[in-house]
C-alpha cells in the first residue's frame, strides 16, 4: 500500500485496488501513471539545466596552482620515510614552542604520482598554516588546490584549480594524511548527531584499491575485475553528472563511502553485533552487492516492495545521490554494530522482506528508527507523513527538504534548486497519498519516479506543463 500522508487520499486510494499496481514496463502507462496524469497535461519538452561548479574562479586564478615537481632531494636535517603503500614521505624534526622535539611532515609522494607539501608557523614551527595538493585522481584528472589556515581551531580555505572552495574544519595531520571535517550545514549537524565523519585529503585512490582487494575476493561471483569497472563507473557517474543538476561529489566524500562500505566484509561474524552477528558471511556479502548497485543505480533498484514506504524511499534516494559518505557510514553501522545512534537492528531489520532487498529494507528500516514512527518496517507500516519524513532525513543528514505538491504550480527556480542541493525533489502525488521524486536525466529533463513493488523504472519524462511551472 502506498505511503499516506492525508486520510482522506487514502480512502480514495484504497477504493481502487488497480492503484496498487506497477504496471507494465512496455508501451502501456501504468495505472499509477495514469492516475499522475490525470493531475497533469501537456507535452512539451524541458528544457536541460546545466551542472554548476561552486566557488570564485576568478578568485581561484589569483592563486598558483603549477603542479609540485615529482620528487625532491633531501636538504640538511631532513630524512625520507618509506610507507608500507608505496609512498615517499619527506620529514624533519623541530622543538615546538612547548620545548619538545617532534618530527613533521614537510612533503608526501605517491606512487601514482600525487603530492603534497607543507608549510609551518615560522614562531610555532609545529603549526601548519597551508599546504599544497598535486593529486592525479583514480579517473584520469591532475587537479591542483592550496589551502591556507584561517585561524586557530583548524579552519583552512580550500580552493582547486578547477575554481572550487571550500571551508575544512578541524585540519591536522595525521600519519601523513591530512584530515578534516566538512563545513557544510548538513554535515555539521550530522557530526553532531552520528559523531564526526573525518575526510581525509587524497585518500580514493588508497580506499577504491582497497575495497577492490577485500570485495573482489567476495562479490559479484569472486571477480575483482568486474568489481574494479563497477566502482569506476560509479566514482564516474558521481564525478561526471552531466546535465543532472547534481554538484559533482568530492573525491574525498567518495574516498570515506568506499572506507566504511568495506568494514562489515572485513569484520567476522564473532565480532558483529545485535542483528548483524545473526547474518552469515554471505548474507552480508548479498547486502553489500545490492547496496552498490542501488547507490550507483537508485532509479532502477530503489525498492519499497509491497511495503507502504515510498517517502522513506523517496528521501533515501535524495541522500543516496548527494549524502554517499552518510550512506556508508549508515550502511556499515547497521551491518557491522547492528545499531545506527542508539537505534538497534535486529536479524528481521537487516534482511529481505514484503519484496525489499536486504539493502533496501535495511536502510528504509534506518529512516522509520530515526522517525520515531515504527520499531519495524513491515506488511502493516501506515505510511509516512511530511514532517515523520522531514524529522528522519534531519536526524540522519541534517538537512531539511522541501516537499512539493505535483500539479499544483511550482517555480522552476525552487525545484532546480532542491535538485541541485538533495539531488531530486521530493514530491507529493495523487492528491496527497503518495511520495514520488522528480530528478534530472543525462538530457537535462524532468523525471519521475517510482518505487511501488519493485517497479524498477521512472514514470516518464516531464514536461513544463505537466509541472505546472508558474
Amino acid at each position: 500500500m502506498p505511503d499516506v500522508v492525508e486520510a482522506n487520499a487514502k480512502k480514495k486510494l484504497e477504493a481502487s485496488p488497480e492503484s496498487h499496481e506497477a504496471g507494465s514496463k512496455g508501451d502501456q502507462p501504468s495505472p499509477l501513471r495514469r492516475q499522475v496524469d490525470s493531475l497533469m497535461c501537456g507535452d512539451e519538452r524541458a528544457q536541460a539545466h546545466a551542472a554548476t561548479v561552486s566557488g570564485d574562479k576568478r578568485a581561484a586564478k589569483q592563486i598558483d596552482f603549477a603542479p609540485l615537481d615529482s620528487h625532491r632531494q633531501l636538504q640538511s636535517g631532513e630524512k625520507e620515510i618509506f610507507r608500507d603503500d608505496g609512498s615517499r614521505v619527506i620529514a624533519d624534526k623541530v622543538v615546538g614552542k612547548d620545548g619538545i622535539e617532534v618530527e613533521r611532515v614537510l612533503r608526501v609522494e605517491k606512487r601514482n604520482g600525487s603530492i603534497s607539501e607543507y608549510s609551518y608557523d615560522k614562531d610555532d614551527p609545529t603549526k601548519l598554516t597551508s599546504y599544497k595538493d598535486t593529486i592525479n585522481t583514480c579517473y584520469g584528472k591532475t587537479i591542483v588546490s592550496n589551502s591556507v589556515r584561517e585561524d586557530d581551531s583548524g579552519t583552512f580555505k580550500y580552493t582547486d584549480s578547477e575554481g572550487r572552495q571550500e571551508k575544512h574544519l578541524d585540519t591536522h595531520i595525521e600519519d601523513g594524511h591530512v584530515k578534516y571535517r566538512a563545513d557544510d550545514l548538513g554535515s555539521r549537524i550530522m557530526d553532531k548527531l552520528l559523531g564526526p565523519s573525518w575526510l581525509t585529503v587524497d585518500a580514493l585512490s588508497e580506499a577504491k584499491e582497497h575495497f577492490v582487494e577485500v570485495a573482489g575476493k567476495r562479490l559479484f561471483n569472486k571477480n575483482p575485475e568486474a568489481l574494479e569497472r563497477l566502482v569506476d563507473k560509479l566514482i564516474h557517474h558521481f564525478q561526471e553528472p552531466g546535465k543532472t543538476g547534481i554538484k559533482p561529489m568530492s573525491d574525498d566524500k567518495l574516498a570515506a563511502f568506499f572506507a566504511s562500505v568495506v568494514k562489515p566484509l572485513e569484520t567476522d561474524r564473532a565480532h558483529r553485533k545485535n542483528g548483524a552477528h545473526a547474518l552469515s558471511d554471505r548474507e552480508i556479502e548479498k547486502a553489500t552487492e545490492q547496496m552498490l548497485k542501488t547507490v550507483f543505480n537508485p532509479e532502477l533498484y530503489n525498492n519499497q516492495g509491497q511495503i507502504g514506504s515510498c517517502y522513506m524511499n523517496s528521501i533515501r534516494y535524495l541522500a543516496e545521490k548527494t549524502q554517499l559518505n552518510r550512506i556508508g557510514q549508515v550502511f556499515a553501522s547497521m551491518y557491522t554494530n547492528g545499531s545506527v545512534k542508539g537505534h538497534r537492528f535486529d536479524a528481521d531489520d537487516l534482511r529481505p522482506l514484503y519484496g525489499q532487498d536486504y539493502y533496501n529494507h535495511a536502510m528504509n528500516t534506518a529512516f522509520v528508527k530515526m522517525a520515531g514512527v515504527f520499531n519495524k518496517l513491515q506488511g502493516d507500516y501506515r505510511g509516512t507523513t511530511t514532517p515523520e519524513a522531514e524529522t528522519a532525513y534531519k536526524k540522519l543528514f541534517g538537512k531539511e527538504f522541501p516537499v512539493f505538491s505535483l500539479g499544483q504550480g511550482i517555480r522552476q527556480r525552487d525545484l532546480d534548486d532542491a535538485i541541485a542541493k538533495f539531488g531530486g525533489a521530493a514530491c507529493i502525488t495523487l492528491g496527497g497519498a503518495h511520495a514520488q521524486v522528480v530528478h534530472k536525466n543525462a538530457k537535462g529533463q524532468y523525471v519521475l519516479e517510482n518505487w511501488w513493488n519493485g517497479y524498477g523504472g521512472n514514470e516518464g519524462v516531464l514536461s513544463r506543463n505537466q509541472l505546472h511551472f508558474i
